[in-house]
């Protein structure tokens, strides 16, 4: 878990919103924090907007949201933005070059879910 204070305290209450699929509630949650630079919050929203949970679905959004977490230090963003280019869709065209270098970044700073997107 995050070492930030905030983030052990918000992190669970987001976890049992999703668990419950109160996606209103993850976002209200989350959101304030994103605008303070948060990653993991970046990357929530991000996720939000990648999926459709409780926003509609806005690629471009979900970008800009994981882009801004990757630069504040998710590794997890990186396989969400391989996940948005590898599929694209009407605002963000497919770009499975730009995938696969997000998916190698993933999988070289060692996050768990990046390997399986990648092949050798």
């Amino acid at each position: 878990m995050a070492k930030d204070p905030v983030a052990r305290e918000i992190i669970p209450l987001i976890d049992d919103a999703m668990a419950r699929n109160a996606w209103d509630e993850v976002y209200r949650l989350a959101l304030p924090h994103a605008e303070q630079g948060k990653d993991w919050a970046e990357h929530c929203i991000g996720t939000l907007y990648l999926c459709g949970f409780g926003v509609e679905q806005d690629l471009r959004k979900a970008v800009e949201y994981c882009e801004r977490a990757v630069a504040h230090g998710s590794d997890g963003a990186l396989q969400s933005l391989g996940v948005i280019y590898e599929v694209g869709g009407e605002s963000v065209p497919r770009n499975i070059e730009l995938a696969h270098e997000y998916y190698a970044r993933c999988k070289a700073s060692g996050y768990i879910f990046g390997a399986p997107y990648f092949d050798d």
